[in-house]
Protein backbone atom coordinates (compact mmCIF):
# COMPACT_ATOMS: atom_id res chain seq x y z
CA UNK A 1 0.00 0.00 0.00
CA UNK A 2 1.34 3.37 -0.39
CA UNK A 3 1.45 6.69 1.88
CA UNK A 4 0.03 9.91 0.43
CA UNK A 5 0.33 13.23 2.49
CA UNK A 6 -1.50 16.16 1.55
CA UNK A 7 -1.38 19.16 3.67
CA UNK A 8 -5.13 21.20 3.70
CA UNK A 9 -5.79 24.76 4.82
CA UNK A 10 -8.18 24.72 7.97
CA UNK A 11 -11.10 25.75 6.05
CA UNK A 12 -10.29 22.41 3.26
CA UNK A 13 -10.02 20.38 6.96
CA UNK A 14 -13.05 21.25 7.83
CA UNK A 15 -14.76 20.64 4.33
CA UNK A 16 -13.18 17.22 4.09
CA UNK A 17 -14.49 16.15 7.80
CA UNK A 18 -17.86 17.16 6.79
CA UNK A 19 -17.80 15.25 3.49
CA UNK A 20 -16.04 12.28 5.14
CA UNK A 21 -19.08 11.77 7.98
CA UNK A 22 -22.07 11.98 5.64
CA UNK A 23 -20.23 9.26 3.16
CA UNK A 24 -20.11 7.18 6.18
CA UNK A 25 -23.53 7.86 6.98
CA UNK A 26 -24.64 7.25 3.70
CA UNK A 27 -22.39 3.38 3.70
CA UNK A 28 -23.99 2.24 6.61
CA UNK A 29 -27.42 3.46 6.09
CA UNK A 30 -27.16 1.57 3.08
CA UNK A 31 -27.41 -2.04 4.13
CA UNK A 32 -25.07 -4.89 4.71
CA UNK A 33 -22.25 -5.39 2.51
CA UNK A 34 -21.24 -8.20 0.55
CA UNK A 35 -18.14 -10.47 0.04
CA UNK A 36 -17.07 -10.20 -3.45
CA UNK A 37 -14.12 -11.87 -5.35
CA UNK A 38 -11.26 -9.23 -7.30
CA UNK A 39 -12.01 -10.96 -10.61
CA UNK A 40 -15.94 -11.15 -10.58
CA UNK A 41 -16.02 -7.72 -9.13
CA UNK A 42 -13.26 -6.79 -12.53
CA UNK A 43 -15.39 -8.20 -14.73
CA UNK A 44 -18.18 -6.62 -13.81
CA UNK A 45 -16.93 -3.24 -13.90
CA UNK A 46 -15.46 -4.20 -17.40
CA UNK A 47 -18.94 -5.09 -18.77
CA UNK A 48 -20.09 -1.65 -17.23
CA UNK A 49 -18.07 0.13 -18.87
CA UNK A 50 -18.60 -1.34 -22.53
CA UNK A 51 -22.12 -0.80 -21.57
CA UNK A 52 -21.43 3.25 -20.22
Amino acid sequence: MRTLTVSLTPHQAEMMQKRLKKAYAEGMASGEGREVRAEVLLAELKAEARIG
